[in-house]
């Protein structure tokens, strides 16, 4: 585009309006992955914003073993897509294989920031009000972060209360993002 100006507010909304969408998606496999509690206001709401999307797509892509590939095609899709028109915009060209990788690794990154995201509000739940009445947010955030808490309390046991389990899958968390995340987004500086 020949003004930065323009370039840049549409760079904006592409970004927002898809990474919103992008986010759902990935949030709604993520949940399936985990079997997730989808009859509570967040999961309701996951359903009806993707499934204009999801929905045509599962009559030609089908579920396998409790996960739903429709969902997983449309995120990786979607995001393929924006990445391509931000690309675009910017007036750089890269190889399909090469946006395919950053796709991936873009995903991935933000895959980790959930369960980064529903660890920390887990963390800050259980200081506030470790009892506290139902609240819509607390059963995804503990679907999410369950399958994590519960491998690393099998790896370090409770310490007279004190449940250390978080800092092990934070360190999990990091590592994953430096030791596949980091060389997919070399990987694919490769192929752009």
């Amino acid at each position: 585009m020949n003004n930065p100006y323009i370039g840049n507010a549409t760079s904006y909304l592409i970004d927002v309006f898809l990474g919103l969408f992008i986010f759902a998606l990935l949030l709604r496999f993520m949940m399936q992955w985990v079997r997730g509690d989808f009859y509570n206001p967040i999961g309701e709401f996951l359903v009806k914003f993707t499934n204009p999307v999801v929905l045509p797509l599962r009559r030609i892509i089908p579920g396998f073993m409790g996960l739903d590939f429709a969902t997983l095609f449309a995120t990786i899709a979607f995001s393929f897509v924006k990445t391509w028109l931000l690309l675009s915009i910017a007036g750089a060209q890269a190889a399909p294989l090469g946006l395919f990788i950053y796709t991936l690794a873009e995903l991935l990154k933000l895959s980790v920031y959930i369960f980064m995201g529903a660890m920390i509000i887990r963390i800050i739940a259980s200081w506030v009000a470790p009892h506290a009445a139902y609240n819509p947010i607390m059963s995804p955030v503990y679907a999410l972060s369950e399958p994590l808490m519960s491998t690393a309390r099998r790896i370090i046991p409770d310490f007279g209360g004190i449940d250390l389990s978080p800092i092990l899958v934070f360190v999990f968390l990091n590592l994953t993002q430096m030791l596949a995340i980091a060389p997919l987004y070399a990987l694919a500086q490769q192929y752009m």
